[in-house]
């Protein structure tokens, strides 16, 4: 049963590699920019740099209180995307609202996810946007794989999955890496969450003795001791945002990241 299993993840992660294979990014397209969410009644253009549209072109204010880089340095072919995405919105439907911020970089950056179809690849850069990283991969958050190769890399969240990226992936997927991971490790799933999710020691053999949640300024909103394995986390109180969530057992303290989505 267990090999089955496996095999039928490993056909999954295959397929969704080869249709991440089909969809690239250029560097100029996945540049971090600073997005913000702003009214559009209270956004003057002032002193923006020249663009095609009119200074009361309500789709053009939208895209300058989104995008402050269109009005302070250029405009340059991101700066239209947006333009277009707020004159004409999507043809494809979503689970996110229209004025996610989140949703927004992605169908920018992803032209299908607006035009054609919102598919698992869109979720999965719906993810990495949530998380925070710039860079794309075919794996996402809930990956603890993924995890362990940002930890190790930053360029891999915040440049560019590339072959390297991917090599240390493959590399910490190999059974000696796997059963070192899991003694020392725990798996929060899903992440991004919800209103739940689980936390579950690599080792079953272990048990976790108190988790804290930590909200993204370092203050405690959680605790809950235990005794078991794995623990449900209702986090249905919880605002959106990242927070730490620290998992003791009797012999160390564990950390990790955990992205929310209301």
């Amino acid at each position: 049963m267990q090999k089955k299993v496996t095999l039928i993840f490993g056909f999954m992660l295959f397929s969704i590699s080869a249709s991440y294979a089909q969809r690239t990014f250029s560097t100029e397209q996945i540049r971090k920019r600073n997005f913000i969410v702003s009214s559009s009644e209270s956004t003057n253009r002032g002193d923006c740099v020249p663009s095609p549209y009119a200074n009361d072109d309500p789709a053009y204010l939208q895209t300058i209180a989104f995008d402050p880089f269109c009005c302070e340095s250029e405009w340059d072919d991101i700066c239209d995307n947006q333009y277009q995405y707020f004159l004409n919105g999507c043809d494809a439907e979503s689970p996110y609202d229209s004025t996610d911020v989140n949703y927004i970089t992605v169908v920018l950056l992803d032209d299908f996810c607006c035009s054609n179809e919102w598919d698992a690849q869109c979720q999965l850069h719906y993810e990495h946007v949530v998380y925070g990283c710039n860079a794309y991969s075919p794996y996402g958050p809930s990956d603890p794989i993924w995890e362990q190769v940002i930890a190790a890399d930053e360029f891999c969240c915040n440049n560019e999955w590339d072959a390297k990226c991917e090599a240390l992936y493959v590399s910490l997927s190999s059974p000696a890496s796997l059963t070192q991971m899991e003694e020392h490790q725990f798996v929060l799933f899903p992440n991004p969450a919800n209103n739940f999710v689980w936390v579950k020691l690599g080792n079953n053999n272990a048990h976790i003795s108190s988790i804290r949640v930590y909200n993204n300024s370092g203050v405690l909103v959680m605790e809950i001791n235990s005794s078991e394995s794995e623990i449900l986390i209702n986090t249905k109180d919880l605002n959106a945002g990242t927070y730490h969530i620290e998992a003791a057992t009797m012999s160390r303290v564990l950390h990790q990241k955990l992205v929310l989505i209301k």
